[in-house]
């Protein structure tokens, strides 16, 4: 979860903290979670069966960059379903079934964070977002009010009472039984690809071209994801989405509605980088052809970056052509579909529809 700093990221990750099916970490080694020591305790078997929750995972960001990328690499690697770790001392392996839980600031994950999820294949999905300033205002005053922490106690034991309900109840079938719409089953595969292409590291090299005698500045693309890890993501988000607010009006089983689709599309978008996702929706938002100069007065930036990130999402097929920038079509359609009343989702600004702030926060 990335949002600014005061923006409730701890009171919202607190209202489950009081399950038994939740652990609360505020900082790991890679000796913590499996130590050489057999006779030593590891976290990773009280990880299993349980979500894992880091208030903040801007302990990890205060590490060397090498440190902090081997951490998210073991991370990363739980979500596989086992986690070994060899030592002079032998082999540690164990099964684990866990969802990791994190918090960050866009500043510290965009620039601390970003590229090396990106570097060892993310499995975390990102949501971002911005309370709206009027909601803040309605929220500082709740916060005022002399019974807030009463309020905020009923609150943390009802989440926390129903998440652990839902965790002890709901299984791997059920989710498979909730239903997605043809329709919205296709929207799911093109927001996976979409999330796949956007995940994708790239540089700025130049060269001399001595035909010409000039030098000529190209994007380089190194990496980006393979859909397939992304869609089965999304699809299993919306499903989960749809299951848990499930309450049935006839008989039947739960069915996938746009709700749960906009929300994923959100995840889709959020993890990449803050610059890219506001041009794809500034040029997705437009009902005319915009220019590469226009867009960069509109978001306020130089016209070289625009010109970088746009090369970038047409060497990964997101664009048909970075000058005039032109979006798929398939693209197009589930970004308008879904994303274009949201004004800036890369800093998660909410400031639509009642409908859209209560998914946003």
């Amino acid at each position: 979860m990335v949002a600014p700093p005061s923006a409730l990221k701890t009171t919202i990750t607190g209202l489950i903290r009081s399950s038994p099916r939740v652990l609360v970490l505020g900082d790991i080694t890679p000796a913590s979670l499996a130590p050489a020591d057999p006779d030593k305790p590891a976290l990773i078997p009280q990880m299993h069966n349980r979500i894992t929750l880091f208030p903040t995972l801007s302990s990890l960001a205060e590490r060397d960059p090498r440190e902090a990328g081997r951490l998210l690499s073991l991370l990363e690697s739980i979500y596989d379903g086992r986690f070994r770790r060899d030592t002079a001392q032998g082999t540690r392996e164990y099964i684990v079934d866990t969802v990791v839980i994190g918090t960050l600031t866009p500043e510290v994950y965009e620039n601390r964070f970003l590229s090396a999820m990106i570097s060892y294949g993310s499995r975390f999905l990102i949501f971002r977002y911005t309370p709206p300033d009027e909601l803040s205002r309605k929220v500082s005053q709740i916060f005022e009010h002399a019974a807030s922490e009463r309020v905020l106690k009923v609150l943390r034991e009802d989440t926390s009472s129903k998440l652990t309900e839902a965790l002890d109840t709901i299984a791997r079938k059920d989710i498979d039984s909730v239903i997605i719409p043809p329709d919205l089953k296709e929207d799911l595969e093109t927001l996976g690809e979409l999330l796949a292409k956007l995940r994708i590291i790239f540089r700025q090299v130049k060269y001399y071209d001595s035909g010409s005698g000039r030098w000529i500045t190209e994007i380089e693309v190194s990496q980006y994801d393979v859909p397939i890890r992304s869609t089965l993501q999304l699809k299993i988000f919306a499903k989960c989405n749809a299951l848990i607010r499930n309450v049935p009006k006839i008989v039947g089983l739960p069915v996938v509605d746009e709700r749960a689709v906009r929300l994923a599309a959100r995840l889709a978008l959020g993890g990449s980088y803050g610059t890219m996702t506001q041009l794809l929706l500034e040029i997705a938002r437009s009902t005319t052809a915009v220019s590469q100069r226009a867009l960069a007065a509109i978001l306020k930036l130089s016209p070289s970056t625009v010109n970088r990130y746009l090369k970038a999402m047409h060497q990964v097929g997101v664009l048909l052509s970075a000058d005039p920038p032109i979006i798929e079509s398939k693209y197009l359609k589930v970004v308008r579909k879904y994303l274009a009343k949201v004004p800036n989702i890369a800093q998660n600004g909410s400031n639509g529809s009642d409908e859209e702030n209560n998914d946003g926060v």
